[in-house]
């Protein structure tokens, strides 16, 4: 039987179809004893946009209400953050980021998700951890082989070492004696530069999204929705709501550095567009988080790997042009042309492509039909009345 490292593993989900193919990988695992059985296993479905901040709130309200809130305060909880909408990898919009294969074996039995990736890479940090809670991103992976051995007791950031180019393209941490100082998204080599976030070796801590929150900072976020130790609906649903959409890297992390402002932390970009419901949310949050501190654990010989890019996986043998789409492919020494999926900029996410069937042979014949008639050049696919992947799931929401 696997050791339970977990308490409780949390999954959070866009739709019931989503969680319905969870529970399939989940069952799956269980039956191949690739999971531990005695861990329990809840899959959270959020049926608005509420960020990967807002997931953090709906998880307590969730232990509230089957009146497991002291559960909730003293178990390990690791939470699988956002694994829902696959807009990058379109082929899994239905099942979720979760469900893209990484192309290895688990065991020699069946072929590895995101999800087994991420249940690999936090075992070794469970064990360590005090009660709290572990977060990490539905859609990226950190490969290492460093055995930890102190404790987890404050909160604290997994990051690794990787060359001043990846960090253009990543969150990258300056640190200062092991503490966050500062919290960087996207940017440029000279900006990482001037921040003092590049080592000797031009190499930059990257944000690995693995994050751990001991029990007693989860409890003082916890009271943030809470009005004499019940939950506040009014309070709840001011913070958890698409209006407001919290993103944990920027919304949670941001008041644990060191350098951390808060006239600059209310003017930081948002998911969406900044409003008053977020600023008051913001001022809750610093109220609570600004004189807390966030270690930063560096991993000299790890990997990230971000699922929603391709670069980390480019065999440079072969030469790609602009606005192509490529899933689930072994290219080498070729040459890609440009355009080769869509035209005008537009996502494959939003393209009109698709028709929802009663069953597989009527979607394949409806598939076959469109590239039999996209042959002919006079053919006006914005006559039919076809669908973007977002309006089907929408629909069968």
């Amino acid at each position: 039987m696997k050791e339970k490292i977990f308490e409780y593993i949390v999954i959070t989900v866009s739709n019931e179809l989503q969680k319905r193919k969870v529970e399939e990988i989940l069952e799956k695992r269980k039956k191949l004893n690739i999971i531990p059985t005695e861990t329990k296993y809840i899959i959270i479905v959020e049926k608005e946009k509420i960020g990967s901040g807002g997931a953090i709130f709906n998880l307590i309200k969730y232990f509230y209400s089957i009146n497991s809130i002291k559960e909730f305060e003293k178990s390990k909880i690791l939470l699988i953050n956002s694994a829902g909408d696959s807009k990058r990898n379109i082929l899994y919009a239905d099942t979720g980021k979760i469900y893209i294969p990484t192309f290895r074996k688990i065991e020699n039995k069946i072929d590895s998700t995101i999800f087994d990736e991420i249940i690999k890479e936090t075992n070794q940090i469970g064990k360590i951890m005090n009660s709290g809670i572990l977060i990490v991103s539905g859609d990226c992976t950190t490969e290492y082989n460093k055995n930890f051995s102190e404790k987890l007791i404050n909160n604290t950031a997994i990051s690794v070492k990787a060359n001043i180019k990846i960090g253009e393209r990543h969150g990258v941490f300056v640190v200062e004696n092991g503490k966050l100082r500062e919290s960087l998204q996207k940017n440029t080599e000279q900006q990482l530069k001037e921040k003092k976030a590049v080592d000797s070796n031009n190499n930059v801590n990257i944000d690995t999204g693995i994050i751990y929150f001991n029990s007693n900072t989860l409890n003082k976020i916890k009271n943030i929705i809470f009005t004499d130790n019940k939950i506040d609906d009014k309070k709840a649903k001011r913070i958890i709501n698409k209006d407001v959409r919290l993103n944990f890297y920027t919304d949670f992390i941001y008041p644990l550095s060191k350098t951390a402002k808060l006239e600059k932390y209310l003017e930081e970009k948002a998911e969406i567009d900044l409003n008053s419901q977020i600023i008051d949310v913001r001022k809750q949050l610093w109220d609570v988080l600004h004189e807390e501190e966030l270690d930063v654990l560096e991993i000299e010989d790890g990997r990230f790997i971000h699922y929603g890019t391709v670069k980390e996986f480019i065999d440079k043998s072969f030469e790609i042009n602009k606005n192509n789409y490529i899933q689930n492919s072994i290219i080498s020494k070729s040459t890609i042309g440009k355009n080769t999926i869509n035209e005008n900029n537009r996502s494959l996410w939003e393209c009109k492509l698709y028709t929802i069937e009663k069953n597989k042979e009527k979607a394949i014949d409806s598939a076959l039909n469109l590239y039999y008639n996209l042959q002919n050049d006079n053919y006006d696919i914005l006559k039919e009345k076809r669908l973007s992947i977002e309006e089907i799931l929408n629909a069968i929401k």
